[in-house]
């Protein structure tokens, strides 16, 4: 049991290691690209369309991770149940949130569309995601994970040097995450069977009182991580939004330290809690709480004091003030570190 943990864990942080860098060079590659003010607004509409596919995701994806590690011969009907809720709000969501854009800000509306589906599909991608991490087949988690980055590396930096439009490579990021979608969808249906079927009204009702701790957990912590933008977009300018999101990103793709963890050992725990073996997860609990906020300080003590290197290096010249924001945020990474763990 503790060798399979181990190489689950260095297999996750292999698979979100190459995911987070890889994303993290698809952003460095658009903000040396893009007019600051156009990459503000890319970041506004990120931080929007998150919260908004928060609302249709309402913390269905680890209810499941929690399901399904606790009866893995109902992963298909668990599946079908949150498929069928999701489906629904998502197509609702799409449309309604675009349509608000054209009535609110039509100049926005292009950007709007196209990582809506980007972000509703990825999104939506973590629910297959979260069966095969509740089924223990954490290789094809780690493999389907890498499918939507691995697109965007190979499209977005080619689409730099040939000059493309801001519209190609906007439906690149649509086009990676609906790939992925689709890919990973025939793989869990050949794991679990096809997660079909009706589900009565009454079911889907328990789904949504039983996510929605984990939901209002999640809006929290999201409305922590987005708001800032959100605000700084309503009083001034994208330019402004882009120096900050910039900063944010870098933290962001810090808590990738602690994340392959509390990956692996969510359906650990899950499991130790319908054993009501109490006494080793409270043991366990302590341990990671205090690994992960060393880790934390150990992170703030190595970017603080470089941020100066480190921002123009990601993001070039145009970005120097990102410096102060990046050192600002980073004192706060032992608590955030700690917060994604609890959270799980």
């Amino acid at each position: 049991m503790k060798k399979r943990i181990t190489s689950n864990i260095a297999l996750t942080a292999l698979g979100q290691g190459v995911e987070k860098g890889i994303a993290f060079v698809v952003i460095a590659v658009l903000v040396r690209y893009l007019d600051k003010s156009l990459m503000g607004e890319y970041f506004f509409a990120i931080s929007v369309l998150s919260l908004v596919v928060l609302l249709t995701e309402a913390g269905t994806s680890r209810h499941l991770v929690r399901s399904v590690a606790a009866e893995k011969t109902k992963a298909a009907e668990l599946l079908g149940q949150v498929l069928r809720f999701r489906l629904t709000l998502i197509a609702v969501a799409l449309v309604v949130t675009n349509i608000g854009v054209a009535i609110i800000s039509p100049d926005l509306l292009e950007i709007f569309l196209w990582l809506s589906i980007y972000i509703f599909a990825n999104d939506l991608y973590f629910a297959f995601g979260a069966t095969l991490l509740g089924l223990d087949a954490v290789l094809k988690r780690v493999l389907t994970g890498l499918i939507g980055p691995v697109i965007l590396l190979a499209l977005v930096p080619l689409g730099t040097t040939f000059d493309w439009s801001l519209r190609s490579l906007l439906m690149v990021h649509a086009l990676a995450s609906v790939t992925m979608v689709w890919i990973t969808w025939a793989i869990t249906v050949k794991t679990t069977g096809p997660p079909f079927g009706k589900t009565p009204i009454a079911e889907v009702l328990q789904l949504v009182a039983r996510s929605m701790p984990l939901f209002i957990l999640s809006l929290l912590i999201l409305l922590h991580a987005r708001l800032d933008e959100l605000m700084l977009a309503a009083i001034t300018d994208y330019s402004v939004v882009a120096t900050y999101a910039a900063g944010y990103k870098l933290l962001e793709v810090s808590r990738f330290a602690v994340r392959p963890a509390i990956t692996v050992l969510l359906p650990v725990f899950t499991i130790m809690a319908v054993a009501a073996d109490w006494t080793s997860y409270q043991r366990n609990i302590r341990r990671l709480i205090g690994t992960a906020f060393g880790i934390g300080m150990l992170t703030l003590l190595l970017v603080v004091p470089t941020a100066h290197y480190v921002v123009p290096l990601a993001f070039g010249e145009t970005y120097l003030a990102t410096i102060d924001v990046t050192r600002i945020l980073f004192l706060g990474a032992p608590a955030l570190f700690v917060s994604c763990l609890l959270y799980t």
